[in-house]
């Protein structure tokens, strides 16, 4: 086995380790050419002096140090291997040009991607909205999705129930590429019955990314993680239907902070689901009217990965 993906694959389990921990770690391994099972082999005060760890991160440093921990390690892997899940380290080739450019130091140390690799390196637009998203956001769902396919684009949304799950599956319908980034680790994920009847006939245009520990499940604060993460693969974002507070607000928020061009669904008369739209617009969202029918603008994918995401340059209206 990989010692290096062991190494990590302990690193991630461990209490008290996140990831601006494990990329300092990381950083410290390319400074000193070491490998990172040399992390192990360090004393608790080289490792407060080097990384600045609490108590409990020194805790969880030396249980990872167990065999029972190398054991766990090694078993996750067996696992990650029987679903083809590839381990992409940030540095590596493989690893998403538009992710690091966007999100620099946010950037997460370890990405578990399953699809292919082409799906990742793809130009791509968010999609974020309400689980309880009323009928009509669905239908703008699809046809925004329509739109992103026709531009030659991936959908990136969260697999949630509602607006994610509806841009996947149109993504799909419409012969379009879609990719997946999940709030939980790859051995916790399982996807949606629709979408598995949808994948099953076109295994090369559905991929899945996770930044988590494999066996993390599901939870709120990596819900608001995995939003940072769609955006940070993304070239715009698109909210169908915002509440005043929430994922979806957070994530509108997100992109405006990022300064990612962030079209928001411009309702008539917005339903409960879409509270939070016009205080979106009102805050810098580009307004998408509904009427007659939504039209999503033309995006500019010709810019570089590092060039600032809100350059005018980057996208024209119809």
């Amino acid at each position: 086995m990989n010692t290096e993906t062991l190494a990590l694959l302990r690193l991630q389990a461990a209490a008290g380790i996140g990831q601006r921990t494990i990329t300092k770690m990381r950083q410290w391994c390319a400074t000193t050419n070491s490998p990172t099972q040399a992390i192990f082999e360090l004393s608790d005060k080289d490792a407060l002096a080097l990384f600045g760890l609490k108590s409990a991160a020194l805790d969880g440093l030396a249980t990872a140090r167990t065999e029972t921990a190398i054991s766990a390690a090694r078993s996750q892997l067996e696992q990650l291997n029987a679903l083809h899940c590839r381990i992409i380290l940030r540095g590596e080739p493989q690893y998403p040009a538009t992710l690091e450019a966007h999100l620099q130091d946010d950037a997460p140390p370890v990405l578990y991607m399953i699809g292919s690799q082409t799906l990742f390196s793809q130009h791509g637009i968010a999609f974020s909205g309400a689980r309880n998203v009323s009928s009509k956001g669905i239908e703008y769902t699809d046809e925004l999705a329509r739109q992103t396919v026709e531009q030659g684009l991936t959908v990136i949304s969260g697999h949630a129930p509602g607006v994610d799950n509806a841009a996947h599956t149109a993504a799909l319908e419409h012969k379009g590429s879609t990719l997946l980034v999940i709030p939980e680790g790859m051995l916790k994920f399982r996807l949606r019955a629709e979408l598995k009847v949808l994948q099953d006939n076109t295994p090369q245009r559905l991929g899945v990314i996770s930044e988590f520990p494999p066996a993390l499940p599901w939870s709120s604060q990596n819900a608001m993680i995995r939003n940072r993460t769609i955006l940070g693969l993304s070239r715009a974002a698109v909210v169908v239907e915002a509440g005043e507070n929430g994922g979806t607000w957070d994530a509108g928020m997100r992109a405006l902070d990022m300064k990612l061009p962030l079209y928001v669904l411009s309702y008539t008369d917005p339903p409960p689901s879409a509270a939070g739209n016009r205080a979106l617009i009102a805050r810098g969202g580009i307004p998408i009217p509904e009427l007659p029918a939504p039209v999503l603008p033309i995006i500019n994918t010709t810019a570089q990965d590092d060039d600032p995401p809100n350059e005018p340059k980057q996208l024209t209206l119809f």
